[in-house]
């Protein structure tokens, strides 16, 4: 996978089930205590 672009949407969820972030190309909720960083990329 080269990029993200074929993706709607990344959801980040523990063994059981339970969703702790989503990230789409309009906004990232995630949990208390979840960090979730985006990275640009510095190749252009």
């Amino acid at each position: 996978m080269e990029t993200l672009k074929d993706w709607t949407k990344v959801i980040v969820e523990t063994e059981d089930g339970k969703r702790l972030a989503t990230v789409t190309a309009r906004e990232i909720l995630a949990e208390d205590g979840i960090v979730v960083r985006l990275t640009p990329n510095y190749e252009k």
